[in-house]
């Protein structure tokens, strides 16, 4: 993430409402703020299962996050599956069954630093998604 570019400041409530927010599967990697980034290649395959908005994400995860704690989120986006960094805050952590009954955690967290190309991806990322969905989607008029 490049520290030259302006960035969005962290959103309020009302920003959050009005965010669209998607399902999606995406390559994901967590780490915690301040820690030696993992250099290593982003998974190709998804890692995560989403709920993704220009606002933030919800998703599952093995460990519990410590509510509060800046993370560093890095997503692969878009139809062409670029990796971007964004700073986040853990806004909760809760305990939750997984989908093959394991123990795990839904996590939401908020983004706190989005710089203009990050937000670009993260627009093209909903708008793709959108796009695709909807055309999936049968309209049906019903006559009186």
């Amino acid at each position: 993430m490049t520290t030259d570019a302006p960035s969005t400041p962290h959103p309020n409530n009302r920003n959050l409402q009005s965010n669209r927010r998607v399902a999606d599967a995406i390559a994901m990697r967590i780490e915690a703020r301040g820690c030696t980034p993992d250099s290593s290649p982003l998974s190709s395959q998804p890692t995560h299962v989403v709920q993704i908005s220009g606002a933030g994400l919800e998703f599952k995860h093995e460990k519990r996050l410590p509510t509060n704690e800046d993370i560093i989120l890095t997503l692969c986006l878009g139809p062409e599956q670029r990796a971007v960094s964004l700073q986040a805050q853990v806004v909760s952590s809760n305990e939750v069954k997984g989908d093959r009954g394991n123990k795990c955690f839904d996590a939401r967290v908020v983004f706190t630093e989005v710089d203009q190309q990050a937000r670009m991806l993260l627009d093209q990322h909903i708008e793709h998604i959108l796009e695709r969905t909807s055309s999936n989607c049968r309209v049906y008029n019903y006559a009186s």
